[in-house]
Parts: structure tokens; sequence; C-alpha cells
């Protein structure tokens, strides 16, 4: 007995020891974050000790899922053919699993024989039934529980409905942001106590008829309150129930922390319209910040806007006036925010406009833009651990991938004619349909993918191209929508194409500045705006209100001819007409955004489309020409 005792204190005293040893280094690192290191003044004790925890739980957790992602990675097939057969088993007794046979698929090949690619339209029934009936009542896609019915963006097109489960945003978090995490906390000061001004605002639910939430994939300030304290803004400020109240707001105590960390965002042009409301209100965020309160012209809830006072200070508020009244703005960002590490948003495909101008505001090779994430409604496809690029490695176990090449670069015949129909159309995409193992370098691929929440075999609609392999898993860039593609003759003019051109120096504008921009396809121009030949119709924004000459139509066709050899040679036969250029009047594109905000559930998820295919909305366009 008294050999046990021994033994048990024995152990006992080391584990103190360990304990001990573990408390005060938390003490002594929490001290020297707390006094040595730049910090956030509004952090109290409490809160300052809880992001702290969270960093570390964080630290701890992404080592993990990095080694196993990174496994993942080394054995890609069998990673992909492991996460199949778990949608099989899990879907088998399902209604769509049981019309196309899911218990006796055994192979990716098999899946592929008996299952055929699909689209919005395949699932439109099932979505509906879940939207009239009780979802536990019914079988239908998959068996992972039904978290809402999630509204897409409605960027190339009407907004849809698509079937969201709780396993979706788990996976989410477990083989993405806690994978990528790391690369978040090796930047330089992203371990320090400062806090991050997140950009979200309140989206808008609804229910239906069945009980189940209708809204936006994208996370909201319910879905993340223990993380809100994290944030310049208070927590209160994220029940703000209108947009343009709620930025005022983000602006104000962004500004308020002069030690601000990070800005974040779900798109860069959130981050961009933050900067520009600042430029225009900065009298206002100054007195404010002196004042210690919201100015009573911001109209927001009585009880929010009580809960929403702060200590006065003045020393901030001439800091800020100070920088402002030089009228120098250009990378304001690093001089009002001097400890300011990352911004952090999504600024690939139609955001590269945006990311461009924030550049005015902020010095990115001080302060870099970091897209940590590539995702869309359907589910999680890549994440980034480089911060300094936009490359994506495909998420082995988010989704199971299969993709169908896509030829960019394709030679148009010289014997064409213009009665083809849209079949020429498919002449740019290869029948074969592949497996992540067995994409290339350089090539460009349309991206089908099955996920956690009942789609198969679902083709998404968006391009991307390889640029190398991480281990034996592809790295991608994001190219374009299939759908923000202009398309009149077969020449796929993509959106980076089209960007290249646009945002070309050449281009003066009538030495004005481009402020933003959207084109309208041929088919859907109205007709007292229409050509005889098919053409391109691009409306344009400028920081005033001009109008722009025929040599600027011109120049703008030379360059897509440069940046797209396809819409040359079609050019070059007089098969396309020279651009149109419209120019709208000043804050156009402002009201279109509010236009579209009426149309979906949330702000976080608004992105001006480069193509405007949806009527209202060229209407909308139409009435604010000059």
């Amino acid at each position: 007995m008294t050999e046990l005792l021994d033994v048990f204190f024995f152990f006992a005293k080391r584990f103190i020891y360990v304990v001990l040893f573990f408390f005060f280094s938390f003490v002594f690192y929490f001290l020297y974050k707390w006094f040595l290191c730049p910090r956030s003044k509004s952090h109290t004790i409490k809160t300052g000790l809880n992001h702290m925890i969270v960093n570390i739980v964080m630290m701890i957790l992404s080592y993990f899922a990095f080694k196993k992602f990174k496994k993942q990675t080394l054995f890609i097939k069998n990673s992909q053919d492991i996460l199949l057969k778990r949608f099989l088993l899990n879907s088998k007794d399902t209604e769509y699993g049981k019309k196309y046979n899911f218990k006796d698929i055994k192979t990716r090949e098999e899946y592929q024989k008996q299952v055929p690619l699909s689209t919005y339209t395949n699932y439109k029934d099932y979505i509906q039934i879940l939207h009239d009936s009780n979802p536990k009542d019914k079988n239908l896609l998959t068996s992972y529980p039904l978290k809402k019915l999630a509204l897409t963006s409605g960027t190339s097109g009407s907004s849809k409905m698509l079937p969201f489960s709780s396993e979706q945003t788990k996976t989410f978090f477990l083989k993405g942001i806690a994978v990528l995490y790391k690369t978040i906390l090796s930047h330089k000061g992203m371990t320090n106590l400062q806090k991050s001004c997140k950009i979200m605002f309140l989206p808008k639910f609804r229910k239906s008829p069945s009980g189940v939430r209708i809204g936006p994939a994208s996370s909201g300030p319910e879905d993340s309150k223990k993380l809100l304290q994290l944030y310049s803004t208070p927590p209160e400020g994220y029940f703000i129930p209108t947009e343009k109240e709620g930025l005022y707001v983000h602006c104000l105590f962004a500004l308020l922390d002069e030690n601000l960390g990070m800005i974040e965002a779900n798109f860069v042009s959130l981050i961009y319209y933050m900067f520009v409301k600042i430029e225009k209100s900065w009298e206002d965020f100054a007195n404010d910040i002196e004042n210690g309160e919201v100015s009573l012209s911001i109209d927001i809830p009585a009880d929010i806007r009580e809960k929403l006072k702060f200590k006065p200070n003045k020393k901030r508020a001439d800091q800020i006036r100070k920088e402002f009244v030089e009228g120098n703005l250009k990378y304001i960002a690093n001089r009002i925010w001097k400890h300011l590490n990352i911004l952090l948003a999504v600024d690939t495909g139609s955001f590269v406009h945006y990311s461009n101008k924030l550049n005015y505001y902020v010095d990115f090779s001080k302060v870099p833009v970091y897209s940590p994430l590539y995702a869309a409604t359907e589910g999680l496809i890549g994440i980034n651990l480089n911060i300094r690029k936009k490359e994506y490695i495909l998420v082995p176990q988010a989704q199971f991938f299969e993709f169908r090449e896509v030829f960019v670069d394709e030679k148009v015949d010289d014997d064409y004619d213009d009665n083809d129909d849209d079949d020429e159309v498919e002449k740019h995409y290869n029948e074969t349909i592949l497996f992540i193992d067995q994409l290339e370098k350089g090539k460009y691929y349309e991206i089908i993918v099955t996920n956690f929440s009942g789609l198969y075999r679902y083709q998404i609609g968006d391009i991307i191209k390889v640029i190398k392999f991480y281990h034996n898993t592809p790295v991608i860039e994001f190219i374009t929508r299939k759908h923000q593609l202009l398309n009149i003759r077969g020449e796929k003019t993509s959106e980076k194409q089209f960007l290249d051109a646009i945002e070309n120096k050449s281009l003066k504008w009538n030495n004005h500045s481009l402020i933003d921009y959207t084109c309208i396809d041929y088919i859907n121009e109205d007709d007292d705006l229409k050509k005889d030949t098919p053409h391109y119709s691009i409306y344009v924004e400028l920081d005033s209100n001009t109008e722009l000459s025929n040599n600027d139509n011109i120049k703008l066709d030379i360059l897509l001819c440069k940046t797209n050899p396809i819409y040359k040679s079609f050019r070059d036969k007089d098969a396309i007409d020279t651009v149109v250029i419209h120019v709208v009047k000043t804050g156009t594109f402002k009201k279109l955004r509010s236009f579209m905000l009426k149309e979906t559930s949330s702000p976080n998820q608004i992105k001006i489309p480069r193509v405007l295919n949806k009527q209202s909305h060229i209407d909308f366009i139409h009435s604010l020409m000059l």
C-alpha cells in the first residue's frame, strides 16, 4: 500500500509541476502580449484573456487539422474515394439514392456511369418539398440534418435556394478554417491582442411553411456571438438592421481603435466601400470619437445607440483630423492604423477591380490582402496557405470533385457561319469527366461537385486553372463563372480577359477615374441600343458625369482583341461589332447594390455582376444612363 501511495504522490507531484509550468507560462505570455505588444485598448482583462485562449486553442487545433490535411493531399485519390463512399452510404436510402441505386455503386467509375450530371433544375422538385413540408419526415436527398435552405447570391442570374446541412458547416470549419489558421497566426503581429474590424451585417432570414430557415449560406452575427468580443465593433453594433447605418458604426469603432490589427469581410469590395465611407465622412467620425457617441443623424434603434456609447477620446479624434485635413489619402490606412497587419477578404475574379482601387488607401506591400478560402453556397472548394498569393489547394475531403476540361485558347475556324447555333459553344468543352488525380498543370476545368447537402455531380459553373500541385493535389486559381462570360459567337471572353482590358492604363476615361462597370450581353440588350451586328455593351461609372467619345470604344475594343485572340478573330471578320460604352450617372453602382439588396437576404454576400443577366438589373442600369 505504501509503495502505491509513493507512486501516486510521485506522479501527482509531477502533474502539479506540469500544470504550474503551463499556468505560469500562460500568465507570463499574457503579460508580455498585454504590456509589450500592440493591443486594442478596448480590451478588458477578461476579453484579452478570452482572445489569447482563442488563439491558443486555434493554434493547437490547426496543428492537428493541418497534419491531417497534409496526409490527405499526399493520398488524394484514396481521400476522395473514402469521401465518395461515405456520401453513397449515407444517402443510399434516400429517394435520390434509390433512384440511382447508390447501394450498388462500388467505385467512382460506376458512380459516373450510374448517376447523371446535374444542375439546379434536377433538384427543384425536391427543394420544393423540403420548403413546403417537414424535412424530418422526408428522406429525399441526404440523411444529414438540414440546417437551412441557403440562397445563392444570384450573381449569374436568379438566386437559387439550395439545401444546406449542418455537416457542411462543420466541414467548412474543420477542413477549411482550422487548417489555414496556422497561416494566419504565423503572419507578423497576428498573435497580438489586437481586435479586428469585421465588416458583417445582420442577414435576413425567413421561415418556409415547413419551418425551415431560408437565408444566406454565409455566417452572420448570430452564428458567432462568442467571437464578437474579438472585433472592434461592439456586439450590439452587429444587430443594426440596415447596412448603411451598420457600415457607419463599423467605420467609427475601427477608427477609434488606433491599434486595430485586421480588417476582414467576405469580399474585398466591402473593405473598399468602408474606405470610401471614411473618406467622405471622416469629420463626422472624428466628432463622434470626441463626443463618445454615435451621431444622432445616424438612424439606429435607441437601445442599440445607448449601448454603443464609449469614453470620449479627443486625442484620437485630433489624430484622425490631422491625417485627413492634410488631404493625402494615399496609403491613409497605414498612417491611421500604424499596427495594421492584414486585410482578410476574397479578392479574386470580379473583385480584382475593387482590390486595385483599395490599393490607393492601403500599401499592400506592408499590409497584404489575404484571400484564405475559395467557397460557394455548394460548399468549401479550396484553401490558400500563402498570404501573398491568390492560389487555392483543393480540399480533399470537403466535397467529391469531378472536372470537365475547358479549352479557353481554342482557335476558331475561319469558315465560321453566322447562323451557327449554341452547339458552337459546346466545342469549348471536353465531354470526358475527370477525377481530381487526373488533372494536368496549365489546363482549365469546370468544377462538378458532390457535397454533404445532397447535391450529386452538380455543375456549379466555376472555371478554374491548375497552376501547380501541393503534394499530389491540384493548386488552382479561380478564372471565372461560366455564366459571367461575354459570349456572342463562341468567343468566350472571360472576366479576367475583360478586366485586363478595362483596367489597362492606356484607357484615360476622358481624364476621369473608373469607379465601376458591368456588361450586358447582346441578346439581353435594349433594342433601341443595339447595332445591327452583335456587340458588347459596357456600362461604366466615372467619378464625374461626363460623356466619352467613340475613340474610347475603339481603344477598349483594341485591348479586348489583345486579351482574347478569339474575340479578335470574330472582329476581323466583322462577325462582332465594336464595343459600345455607355456612361451611367455617378452613384449608379451604389444604388444598384441597394437595389440588389432588396432581392437577397444578406449584404454580406452581394456581388456586383460583371455581366447582367437579370432583367430587373438591366432595366435599373438603363434608367441611370447619362
